[in-house]
This record gives structure tokens, sequence and C-alpha cells, in this order.
């Protein structure tokens, strides 16, 4: 999700002076870092669970037959022909 950046640059444009600008600028990196301050959190939340379920599947992959349904190797299986 990006933000947009709405009509800063014409405000930018029609500013008169150093003190009209720096409120707007200060308001857009805010809103910036609001932005991001939620990607961050969705992003952890999706990294958190992605890493909880494979947790669980390599946990129930983990049988004597081997993992996935492969089987396991032994030394006379991993040997060259």
């Amino acid at each position: 999700m990006f933000c947009r950046p709405s009509n800063l640059p014409k405000k930018i444009v029609q500013t008169k002076d150093i003190q009209e600008l720096v409120p707007m600028q200060t308001e857009f990196l805010r809103s910036q870092m609001r932005a991001l301050s939620e990607q961050v959190k969705d992003l952890s939340e999706t990294v958190s669970k992605a890493a909880s379920d494979g947790k669980k599947t390599f946990v129930r992959g983990s049988t004597d037959e081997g993992r996935a349904g492969y089987p396991r190797c032994t030394k006379s299986s991993s040997k060259a022909a």
C-alpha cells in the first residue's frame, strides 16, 4: 500500500515562505511514518504466522519415513553406484 502524496507538490509551489513549508513537510513525513509503521506491523504479523505454520508443517512431516513423504537416506542408499 503506497500513500499518495495528494496535492503536496501543488501546496509547496504555492508557499510564500519557509514558515509555510515546514508544517506541510512535517505533516507529510508524519503520515509517511504512520503508513510505514502500519506496513511493518502487517509484515511482522504475516512473517510470524508463516513461521508458526512452517513449524507445524515441519513437525508433522518429521516421521520415521522421512519428511514430506521422502524416504530417509541411509549409508547404503546414499552411496554412488
